[in-house]
């Protein structure tokens, strides 16, 4: 199998067996957290680990340490709490199974 997009990589990690810990970096509201979870054939003490900052960084800089960087990482606290919110409304139904990572 050669996945055409990341939507297909839950497939091929079952295909192949991969089926232990489980790492997302950059969940977001958790919709492809959702997508991966309800196709995962993880076993039965295996853990998906969900990382994401859903945090305000204040002053946060890019990569040449000058400039503040522009991305959605530096929303108010608010929104941030909203979309932290909303992920763990879609991976309900696997809550028991999900570790979530912040900052």
């Amino acid at each position: 199998m050669n996945p055409h997009h990341r939507g297909e990589l839950v497939e091929l990690a079952n295909l192949l067996g991969l089926t232990g810990h489980v790492a997302e970096v950059g969940c977001d509201i958790g919709l492809f957290s959702h997508h991966n979870l309800q196709h995962w054939r993880g076993g039965p003490n295996s853990m998906y680990h969900m990382i994401d900052a859903w945090a305000y960084r204040p002053n946060h800089k890019t990569g040449d340490g000058k400039s503040v960087s522009r991305d959605k990482n530096n929303a108010d606290p608010a929104s941030h709490s909203a979309r932290f919110q909303l992920a763990m409304q879609n991976i309900a139904p696997w809550r028991s199974r999900v570790a979530t990572v912040l900052n």
